[in-house]
């Protein structure tokens, strides 16, 4: 499946240099949202092909995700606190592959693969939403 992700993703990457032109925030949203749209069809059982084509998909459209997200991080901390808050994010990071790992394993176990694919694309995309209206909502507030 890596044959059909990574040159998206790849291709991705290098049009994650225009995703500046777009604002941060919706963008960054918009990317964990269509992330889990892709996910889908691996969990549903979609056919070989048209699953293949999603999860190339979903490695265009992640691409620019860390790009977007560290400039989030640039554009909101304070100087002072930019290195330390890059690094609690890092750290994050760095701390949930294992987990995600750790907890995916056993949820295989238990719901089979396409199960599990099919709750991380729906908790992925109930993300996105929820994200969404955050934003909407503290914009509504700061009116």
């Amino acid at each position: 499946m890596n044959a059909f992700h990574k040159p998206l993703a790849l291709l991705g990457a290098f049009a994650s240099g225009y995703a500046g032109k777009l604002s941060l925030w919706p963008t960054t949203i918009g990317i964990v949202a269509a992330f889990g749209v892709t996910l889908l069809p691996l969990g549903l059982g979609a056919p070989a092909p048209v699953s293949l084509a999603a999860f190339a998909i979903g490695g265009f459209v992640w691409a620019p995700y860390m790009s977007t997200s560290r400039a989030l991080f640039q554009r909101r901390a304070d100087p002072e606190m930019l290195p330390s808050a890059l690094a609690a994010n890092n750290a994050v990071i760095v701390a949930s592959i294992p987990l995600g790992t750790m907890l995916g394993g056993p949820l295989v176990a238990l719901l089979g693969a396409q199960r599990t694919l099919t709750a991380c694309a729906l908790a992925i995309i109930t993300l996105g939403l929820a994200a969404t209206a955050f934003r909407a909502l503290s914009k509504r507030g700061k009116q």
